[in-house]
């Protein structure tokens, strides 16, 4: 028989779509339709792209409800460097995979949690190893990232991983989350204790344990994941794989028993200094001539957001602090409005589709994907004045405050 002999394979009981293997190619005209213009496009196709990505936001973050998020988040990803990357189940190979969307997934982190840190931690040859610490850094963790990620080794180790992590969070204000994201490619790990005995220890340190796996569920990550309150999912396919990492760019909600406090955090907005000439960074220790000068104490700090390394007071942006909230007041879902509706109120290009529930404005598919993934405010809810009275809370009048 030929390629083209070959039949889709039925899902099963459980709604199994099938692994990346077991795909059947099919030819790129026979995705194509007609428009009512004569021209061929593959709508259809799109359309339903649109809809799984919609789900997956209403599923991670995009929720009707006002739910309480960590808008300062401590992250550690967990990267398994083990001969399992080997596997060509992903093209061309799981490590290629996984190093190429962890650079994007560390972008969007800090594009969407401006005030959080990341740190990088690699598992091989049945040890943790730190790669980066906790730090507001994009382009560091991403040069460290393929530094340490070039060469893969033997066994992973878990626990040492998780240890590593553990030991970095645990001394960590309470203020903020404390999160491990653990990217693993094995089916078994080399660990030389008790590994249920230290998921009970992060648990009881607040740290919430996420994992994505490769190939088969692995039960110790998903004890721990329910244990910790975290989310596990195995990738079905590479496409799947990016879904389930972007989807952790997104805080997740505070549920009950985290042990977090509320407090007042003390930030420093700086200006930029280039007037008073070359000075030597607090950060790095080298002579920069345009920098940040620390309010508090005078350091010289060359990016932000960051910590003084002086005083330990939190430097930001005035747009890093608004972009913070965005999580808290997510926009809402659009609903779909069948037939022709008319033009789309941002782009003005016919063939709208979605309506906004607040304020009844029409939107088409591309701008709500720009919306809801970068702009994180309603076009038509500012124009018409209603997103203060419908999404954002009362505040407290003077009276009440304290």
């Amino acid at each position: 028989s030929t390629w083209g002999d070959f039949t889709p394979m039925d899902n099963d009981d459980d709604g199994h779509v099938g692994f990346s293997w077991e795909r059947v190619t099919e030819s790129a005209w026979s995705k194509l339709e007609e428009n009512e213009e004569g021209l061929l496009q593959s709508a259809k196709i799109i359309e339903e792209e649109f809809e799984e990505r919609r789900r997956d936001l209403h599923d991670a973050a995009w929720s009707d409800k006002t739910v309480r998020r960590g808008i300062i988040r401590r992250l550690f990803v967990v990267l398994d460097m083990s001969a399992s990357l080997d596997s060509t189940d992903h093209k061309p190979t799981r490590h290629a995979v996984v190093l190429r969307y962890m650079e994007d997934f560390i972008r969007a982190f800090f594009d969407q949690n401006p005030l959080s840190h990341l740190g990088i931690i690699v598992t091989r040859e049945r040890q943790g190893i730190l790669v980066t610490e906790l730090s507001g850094s994009p382009e560091v963790h991403i040069a460290k990232m393929r530094e340490a990620c070039g060469k893969i080794g033997s066994e992973p180790s878990l626990q040492n991983a998780l240890d590593v992590a553990r030991v970095a969070l645990t001394n960590l204000p309470r203020f903020g989350s404390r999160e491990v994201l653990v990217i693993f490619s094995s089916l078994t790990t080399c660990d030389p204790g008790n590994l249920l005995a230290d998921i009970g220890r992060a648990r009881d340190a607040g740290i919430h344990i996420s994992a994505i796996g490769f190939g088969a569920a692995v039960r110790v990550l998903a004890y721990a994941a329910e244990t910790t309150h975290g989310r596990y999912a195995v990738a079905l396919n590479t496409d799947h794989f990016r879904s389930l990492l972007m989807g952790h760019t997104t805080p997740s909600a505070v549920v009950a028993g985290d042990k977090l406090t509320t407090t007042l955090v003390r930030m420093g907005f700086p200006l930029v200094s280039e007037a008073s000439g070359a000075a030597l960074c607090a950060c790095h220790q080298r002579v920069t001539v345009r920098g940040f000068d620390c309010p508090d104490c005078g350091s010289r700090i060359c990016s932000l957001p960051s910590d003084c390394v002086t005083c330990g007071l939190m430097l930001v942006a005035p747009p890093h602090l608004a972009r913070s909230y965005h999580h808290l007041f997510p926009v809402p879902r659009w609903e779909r409005v069948e037939g022709d509706s008319g033009p789309c109120h941002s782009c003005r290009e016919p063939g709208a589709t979605l309506r906004c529930p607040r304020c009844e404005c029409l939107f088409c598919w591309d701008c709500d994907a720009f919306v809801h993934e970068s702009m994180h405010v309603c076009p038509g809810c500012e124009s018409a004045g209603v997103v203060a009275s419908a999404s954002y809370p009362e505040a407290p009048s003077a009276s009440s405050a304290r």
